[in-house]
């Protein structure tokens, strides 16, 4: 990673009751569910293994569907293979509803999963234990551990948004924001690292048993 880049900053939940069982629902599942373009990312983090356990992606099922499946492990593949600009030997073991199977990452879908996707695993979860229920607390931790593996914004990248946001500051005749602008602008040029981002832990909810 270029030393320049900002790092993350975690914000963990302080909620009493992360031991509760997690909702396996549309809200919760888009914090730990990866695209394979996100995978492609994240190939960046020296941690890439441990971030994504636990997470789930999307594989196909069949001629026309598709199903979400959990990461167990992670391994290191005899031959390297191309994924987008990227290029690995990573290979995901995931629990497919019970049959451990072993895949390449370029055979991951990069679509968002389904209403009916995330229903069929919340009924494998919640109702034929095929896997573990989860707390709400390990969702918020897995969903801060892959927020904060993603790629910084550069340093150019940053200067960049800043010109422009000086530039719509000017336009707009607005003297304070102009003013704030700048002042970061050079605060850029002089340390010449982006400053830290905060990674908030999601909202995430508790599963409600059905009177």
């Amino acid at each position: 990673r270029d030393a320049r880049e900002a790092p993350h900053v975690a914000e963990r939940s302080s909620s009493s009751n992360r031991d509760e069982t997690a909702a396996v629902n549309m809200n919760n599942m888009r914090f730990i569910y990866l695209k394979r373009s996100t995978l492609e990312e994240l190939l960046l983090d020296p941690g890439f293994d441990e971030t994504i356990m636990g997470a789930f992606v999307r594989i196909r099922a069949g001629a026309d569907a598709y199903r979400l499946v959990k990461v167990v492990n992670v391994h290191d593949g005899l031959e390297e293979y191309a994924i987008g600009s990227a290029v690995t030997n990573k290979t995901l073991e995931v629990n497919n509803f019970g049959r451990t199977e072993i895949l390449p990452i370029s055979t991951v879908s990069n679509q968002e999963f389904s209403p009916e996707e995330c229903a069929r695993l919340a009924e494998a979860t919640l109702q034929w234990g095929v896997y573990p229920k989860m707390t709400k607390g390990e969702v918020e931790d897995m969903a801060v551990r892959v927020l904060s593996a993603m790629p910084r914004e550069s340093l150019e990248a940053a200067k960049q948004r800043l010109v422009n946001l000086r530039e719509r500051a000017s336009l707009l005749g607005n003297k304070k924001d102009h003013k704030a602008v700048q002042a970061q602008l050079e605060d850029l040029d002089r340390t010449g690292m982006v400053p830290a981002v905060k990674v908030k832990c999601p909202e995430v909810d508790v599963h409600v048993e059905e009177k």
